[in-house]
């Protein structure tokens, strides 16, 4: 039997102005293509375009070939500095659509973990994605959404440092619960929850005197901030609640403070998408349950997705 062998021309294009690579990504054959990435080395291939100004990039994002995109994040990263590649202009490639790989890339509704961890973990891809997986298109409804609500937020917290649990002294003008540990938490978190809110309101601000990939970071800034803020407001409402109400109905307070810590599970997406809404299902089928929650349970556990 006789030993034959194929050889594969990376560099030479056809007749449409497309190299081997490009034929793979368009025909769906992801390991094919795969296997051709490591054998290209001119710098300039990864900048041919094809009739409709699309690249290497723009070709796997648009197939949704995700694990070939991974492939050439890595060896983008591997073979060329980040200087070299900001320089090339690699992700801000356009199309005749005016669109760039950074942001068909932001356009994506979802995308896997192990695509998300890579554009998230090099400083030269941040920006073109949102961390919390929002789309660019809709980024002027979530401003208007946050907007509103660190609105409400910042009013709730000012307020409440004013009208303090306990009452004030009518004489000084103190609270009279000034000398109780919790009392001074709740003053405390009261005022990082409403410097919190007011910090996503400038940001809100910021976000439309700046660029895309900016506006971008700013947003996912602004909504870990009001994350922080509703953890913040939750403290101020338990620290309230045992200052008044523990020295006379104990159980009353602890049952306050559980429930609230158990309220604060939900500020992670994780949890509440994994663990509390297969809940639902498992009233509808209680056969459903241990098995199915354990598991989640355990791959919870095992990831330290908390972290």
């Amino acid at each position: 039997m006789m030993n034959s062998t194929f050889i594969i021309e990376v560099s030479p294009v056809d007749q449409d102005g497309l190299i081997p690579l490009m034929r793979a990504i368009l025909g769906g054959w992801e390991d094919t293509a795969i296997a051709l990435i490591d054998k290209l080395e001119p710098m300039e291939l990864w900048l041919r375009k094809d009739k409709e100004g699309y690249t290497l990039l723009h070709m796997a994002i648009q197939n949704m070939l995700f694990s070939l995109l991974c492939h050439l994040l890595d060896f983008l990263h591997e073979n060329f500095d980040p200087s070299e590649i900001k320089y090339m202009g690699f992700y801000e490639a356009k199309n005749h659509a005016g669109e760039t790989p950074g942001y068909l890339i932001g356009e994506l509704e979802t995308i896997p973990s192990k695509l998300e961890r890579r554009l998230l973990s090099r400083p030269i891809l941040r920006g073109y994605r949102s961390a919390w997986s929002i789309p660019k298109s809709q980024l002027q409804n979530y401003m208007s959404s946050m907007n509103v609500i660190a609105a409400l937020l910042t009013t709730i917290t000012f307020t409440a440092a004013f009208t303090v649990p306990g009452g004030l002294n009518q004489e000084e003008g103190t609270p009279l619960l000034m000398a109780s540990i919790a009392f001074q938490v709740f003053m405390v978190s009261d005022v990082i929850a409403m410097c919190l809110s007011m910090m996503v309101l400038f940001c809100l601000l910021w976000i439309v005197a700046t660029d895309k990939r900016k506006s971008v970071m700013i947003q996912d800034f602004a909504v870990s901030l009001l994350l922080a803020s509703f953890v913040a407001t939750l403290f101020t409402f338990m620290a309230g609640v045992y200052a008044t109400i523990f020295p006379v109905k104990p159980r009353i307070a602890i049952a306050t403070l559980v429930l609230c810590s158990l309220l604060m599970l939900l500020v992670h997406k994780f949890i509440l998408t994994n663990l509390l809404l297969p809940f639902k299902i498992a009233i509808k089928h209680p056969i459903y349950t241990v098995k199915s929650l354990y598991r989640k349970f355990k791959f919870f556990v095992k990831y330290k997705v908390l972290l």
